[in-house]
C-alpha cells in the first residue's frame, strides 16, 4: 500500500473504498420504469482512522416510489460504522430500524414514503465509516428492492 503525509505531517497507510450499486426496477409490471440504489460518494481514499460519511441514495424514474429496503455489506476488519444517520432521509416511517454490525460487516434499513411516493433524487441514510486497516475496502449492497407507488 502507498504512503503518504497526513495533514499534521503523519505517515498514514492508504484505505481505496470503492461501492458498488444496484439496478432496482418497480415491480415486475414491463412499463414499469427503473430505481436505482446507489452510495455518495462512490468512491473515495482515505487514511487509516479517518471518520467519512456514505450516503445510500435513491434516484427514482417517472414513477413515485413508496418503499425501499436493502443490506449493505462491508469487510468489518477494513471498516466500522460509527454511526448511522436518518436526518434528511425521504423516507417517512420506518418499517424496521436501520441497524448495523461491525461484527458481521453489514447494515440494513427497510422504510416506506406516505402518499404520494416520492419521485426524484434523495437520501435514504448515512453511513459514517471509520477506516481501520489499509488496503481496498468494498461497500456493496447484498440486497436492495425498490417499490412503486401504485
Amino acid at each position: 500500500m502507498e504512503n503518504f503525509k497526513g495533514e499534521k505531517g503523519l505517515n498514514y497507510a492508504k484505505l481505496i473504498v470503492f461501492f458498488s450499486l444496484i439496478l432496482v426496477s418497480f415491480g415486475a409490471s414491463a412499463t414499469a420504469r427503473a430505481a436505482t440504489l446507489y452510495f455518495e460518494p462512490n468512491s473515495g481514499s482515505r487514511g487509516i482512522g479517518a471518520t467519512f460519511p456514505v450516503s445510500v441514495m435513491i434516484s427514482s424514474a417517472a414513477n413515485p416510489m413508496n418503499a425501499a429496503e436493502g443490506r449493505i455489506n462491508f469487510p468489518p476488519d477494513k471498516l466500522e460504522i460509527v454511526s448511522l444517520s436518518k436526518k434528511d432521509s425521504i423516507i417517512n416511517l420506518w418499517v424496521q430500524e436501520p441497524k448495523f454490525s461491525n461484527i458481521e460487516g453489514f447494515t440494513r434499513f427497510e422504510g416506506v414514503v406516505l402518499n404520494p411516493g416520492f419521485s426524484g433524487v434523495g437520501k435514504i441514510i448515512t453511513l459514517n465509516f471509520k477506516a481501520k486497516k489499509s488496503g481496498v475496502a468494498a461497500i456493496t449492497f447484498d440486497s436492495g428492492a425498490v417499490l412503486a407507488n401504485d
